[in-house]
């Protein structure tokens, strides 16, 4: 039969990877069509690219559009990967941005899509914060420790 050790446990029941939230901002002289949703394609195509670019697996995609799908609003665009997503969230009217990416297990780098949309679109100001998502509380790495069955008991009051 199969034996399994709780290290070999927690290494399936865990995913451990790495999450950026990014927001993007352009300077009133930039040219921002590509936030509309008339032209979210733009965006999208350079998404997918992005993905594959940094080894990730498009899954699908699904585009949402706001004020009675009025294409000089902004829009949502969601690109599911094997083990992952990428999220952008558009402002035109404030030239901005959010661009959210996580990947897990050994699916690509997010760091990796950042940097080719940065290049792609050129936004003025960036700010990036990075959560490492899927870590239970108590370690901070599933190779650093093992959790013992009895911690993994809930307490009663």
């Amino acid at each position: 039969g199969i034996t399994m050790n709780w290290f070999d446990i927690l290494k399936f029941e865990m995913c451990e990877g790495l999450s950026l939230n990014v927001d993007m901002f352009w300077d009133k002289k930039a040219k921002v069509d590509f936030l509309k949703a008339g032209n979210y394609r733009t965006l999208a195509r350079e998404l997918e690219v992005g993905a594959l670019k940094g080894n990730m697996k498009v899954v699908d995609s699904k585009l949402t559009q706001y004020g009675d799908k009025n294409p000089d609003y902004g829009f949502t665009y969601l690109v599911v990967l094997g083990q992952s997503h990428i999220v952008i969230h558009t402002w035109p009217e404030e030239r901005l941005m959010n661009l959210d990416v996580f990947t897990c297990g050994k699916e690509g780098n997010p760091k990796n899509i950042v940097k080719y949309i940065q290049n792609r679109f050129k936004p003025d100001k960036t700010t990036v914060k990075q959560n490492k998502r899927g870590v239970r509380k108590d370690i901070e790495n599933v190779n650093e420790k093992v959790d013992k069955p009895s911690n993994l008991r809930v307490k009663k009051e």
